[in-house]
């Protein structure tokens, strides 16, 4: 048996031109050190690690280690303000910042301190390291004028050290940003104001118009395949291949400042100071911006740095608004906000009609028009929606729809709170209005509906059950306390592929015998769990034809019964569902059952089990 949790949840799509992807935030309110991030890194046991511009944040999954700078502390970092990462083989982690270069030592928790040493002895501001990395057991740094190097050791007798050893290339001036190490022809380059230059066999390339495009002083690039690598001048972005020794310019200069460059599975992600822009095939797709609706969009539109993690889970951080956490294995499903619908919506029930509709029911109702009959030929759900209105019943202004089922001849039968059962027709208009019970009308409330397989409707209400023949007349009503139910409030009612009848209450279920037209109980008993539902409100049925019947219970996790012996066998969030209280089950074409929480939605492989 296996149990995957999954959270959903709403976000903001604002034009189909944009996109908004489902993103976790972690800030100081999490222990995070400071909320202006600078740059991202993964280190070789899987910890991240966040620059921030206060500080140090390293990040286990689960909670913060933070390190700054402290005048008592000599083994303290030798700055606050930091950036660029690199990491050695002896378990030194490497960080540049605008005093000079920091190793930290992860076993002692001591940071050593580096400088450049020039021959006047002065250090006269060259300690402003731009970048740093590891290359054949070297340190590299560069101070945006020169670059120097030192060999790498397992440990540094003193705190503070001095780097003297210059790389002097053999080229005119070179003022050196940022380096790329391409690990599979163990070359090193160095991205510099007039383009890039290697180390390796000393040939630099000058790019035309590069100087001109530089916005800052901190370049990204990123491996783009075997034999290329992508990067920026702040402004556009370029491609070299390392085989052919080309530069070519994939993205033209644009408004926004370049601050991260990410391959994302076919996409190129490239963070800016104005959100993602995402490329595909050198041609903007679309761009991720800050979400002012949804609590899971992006909390900014200042992406100031991006990395993605070994596991392929994409971390951005923001200027001021902490990190922005994306996983595209959580993309499976594909949602509409509530911006669609231009208000908060509670929605209760959905249904697709025969012309192309999504019908939403809730406590405000809405029809979607489609351009397609499905979202699979779409990245977001939002771009194939064609129109968005109000669902409308004529004389029910204020009506609270509460549950929706596919009828017969096209029609649509939905039911409400505190009114009756409506049929509406294909242009969606009332066919029938059916007021199921006089008496209870003002306080029932329609919870549930289905269409059998003997061409019945079957409706389950907070008073009694009833079911309407083929032309909606009312054909049989089963009131509380009477044919064997022992209870007035009913939450489900399902037909499992035998045939038979099934309901959900607040008091365990009910199985219906169609022979003496009455109901059979199986109560709720938590002295009894072999024998009882795993508690007494069962919210939805499910079954896959291979002899038992799968329950959603409002407190007692999933429970499934054995529909020949009526034993149960019980899973919770010990079993490792998402939550206790589920009120939705969902077979899919794979055999899969899919449980809905409050806690999010779980995923229940029955092979496994």
């Amino acid at each position: 048996m296996n149990i995957r949790g999954f959270i959903l949840a709403c976000g903001l799509l604002p034009l189909i031109s944009y996109a908004q992807h489902r993103f976790e935030h972690l800030n100081i309110d999490d222990g995070l050190i400071q909320n202006s991030i600078t740059e991202i890194y993964q280190d070789v046991e899987g910890y991240l690690w966040f620059a921030t511009q206060d500080g140090l944040s390293k990040y286990d999954g689960y909670q913060f280690t933070n390190y700054n700078t402290s005048n008592s502390d000599s083994t303290s970092l030798s700055d606050n303000y930091l950036w660029g990462f690199t990491e050695d083989d002896y378990g030194g982690i490497w960080v540049c910042s605008r005093n000079g270069l920091n190793r930290l030592d992860k076993k002692t928790g001591i940071w050593n301190k580096f400088f450049i040493q020039d021959g006047s002895n002065s250090r006269l501001g060259l300690d402003q390291m731009n970048d740093a990395i590891i290359f054949n057991e070297k340190v590299y740094c560069t101070n945006a004028s020169k670059i120097y190097c030192t060999d790498v050791f397992k440990t540094y007798e003193k705190i503070e050290n001095r780097i003297s050893e210059e790389i002097i290339i053999d080229s005119d001036s070179i003022a050196s940003l940022a380096f790329y190490n391409d690990k599979v022809r163990n070359e090193l380059f160095v991205i510099h104001y007039n383009g890039i230059y290697n180390l390796t066999t000393k040939k630099n390339i000058v790019i035309s118009g590069f100087e001109e495009g530089l916005s800052q002083n901190f370049l990204p690039s990123c491996t783009l395949d075997s034999i290329s690598f992508i990067f920026s001048n702040g402004a556009s972005v370029y491609k070299y291949n390392v085989l052919s020794k080309e530069v070519n310019l994939l993205f033209e200069k644009n408004e926004a400042i370049v601050y991260g460059l990410e391959k994302v599975k076919n996409e190129i992600w490239v963070a800016t100071n104005k959100g993602i822009k995402v490329y595909e095939n050198n041609t903007l797709k679309y761009e991720i911006v800050k979400s002012s609706e949804s609590d899971f969009g992006l909390s900014s539109s200042f992406v100031s740095a991006i990395f993605k993690d070994r596991m392929g889970k994409v971390w951005l951080g923001t200027s001021s608004n902490g990190i922005n956490s994306y996983d595209s294995r959580k993309e499976r499903f594909k949602y509409l906000s509530k911006e669609t619908f231009l208000e908060n919506i509670i929605v209760r029930g959905i249904a697709q009609d025969a012309n192309n509709r999504l019908i939403i029911c809730g406590d405000k109702s809405y029809v979607i028009e489609l351009k397609k009959d499905n979202f699979s030929d779409f990245d977001f759900a939002q771009q194939n929606i064609k129109n968005v209105k109000p669902l409308l019943i004529a004389g029910f202004p204020n009506l609270n729809l509460t549950t929706i089922e596919n009828g017969f001849n096209e029609d649509l039968i939905v039911g409400s709170k505190g009114e009756d059962l409506f049929v509406l027709d294909s242009q969606l208009k009332v066919k029938k209005q059916i007021v199921l019970n006089a008496q209870a009308k003002p306080t029932n409330v329609i919870s549930d509906i289905i269409k059998t397989s003997s061409d019945e409707i079957w409706i389950a209400t907070y008073y009694g059950v009833y079911v309407l023949s083929h032309n909606y007349e009312l054909k049989h009503q089963f009131l509380p306390f009477e044919k064997g139910l022992e209870s007035n409030y009913f939450l489900s009612v399902y037909e499992d592929s035998k045939g038979d009848i099934w309901l959900g209450s607040n008091t365990g279920i009910y199985f219906f015998n169609s022979t003496l037209n009455e109901f059979e109980s199986i109560a709720y008993n938590k002295k009894d769990l072999i024998h009882s539902p795993g508690f007494n409100f069962t919210s939805a049925f499910a079954d896959f034809s291979d002899g038992y019947l799968w329950l959603a219970t409002y407190g007692g996790g999933l429970s499934r019964m054995d529909l020949k012996s009526r034993t149960f066998k019980h899973y919770t969030v010990a079993s490792g569902l998402a939550n206790n209280v589920c009120n939705g089950l969902l077979k899919d074409s794979n055999g899969i059952l899919w449980i809905k929480t409050k806690n999010g939605i779980s995923q229940f492989e029955r092979r496994s089990e």
